[in-house]
């Protein structure tokens, strides 16, 4: 057995199936962003990537929690850059009890071409302002982005 603590190999993908894996990156944040009304808000964390080649793919993933209350519509998007790779949106009328969600963006697969690029989420409310992102109901919360470089 040998092990390699430069690399997860095979780096290139194997012929016809890829999927070898180059390199993780991650970033975390302990901001709440309350969310704002018929306006997009960016939240923490951003991450950014070095694609070591233009032809591989980028798997995201996303850990915080978001807590709303009687917010009507919820959107969220993930951007590289300017661009939005997914969508999202829920619903919230309870007026009662806050609700608590995982965040939407899990396993998300891009294809950024050459260059370094910026990852990062946007929220919005349809009604009031009662959703936070990366909600500290009880204590500090950390939310993770994590992005994962694979062969094509």
């Amino acid at each position: 057995m040998v092990l390699f603590t430069n690399g997860i190999f095979p780096a290139g993908g194997e012929a016809g199936n890829g999927g070898g894996i180059i390199q993780v990156v991650t970033n975390s944040s302990t901001a709440q962003t309350q969310a704002n009304t018929g306006s997009w808000t960016d939240v923490s964390p951003t991450c950014n990537i070095t694609m070591q080649d233009s032809s591989n793919k980028v798997v995201v993933f996303l850990s915080a929690g978001i807590g709303m209350e009687w917010v009507g519509t919820t959107s969220f998007r993930l951007l590289r850059g300017s661009t939005v790779i997914q969508a999202t949106g829920g619903y919230c009328w309870n007026n009662t009890r806050w609700q608590y969600a995982p965040p939407p963006f899990q396993g998300v697969i891009d294809e950024p071409g050459s260059g370094t690029h910026t990852y990062k989420v946007q929220i919005k409310t349809s009604r009031n302002n009662n959703m936070y992102y990366n909600w500290n109901i009880a204590e500090s919360q950390t939310a993770h982005m994590t992005l994962m470089e694979v062969s094509s």
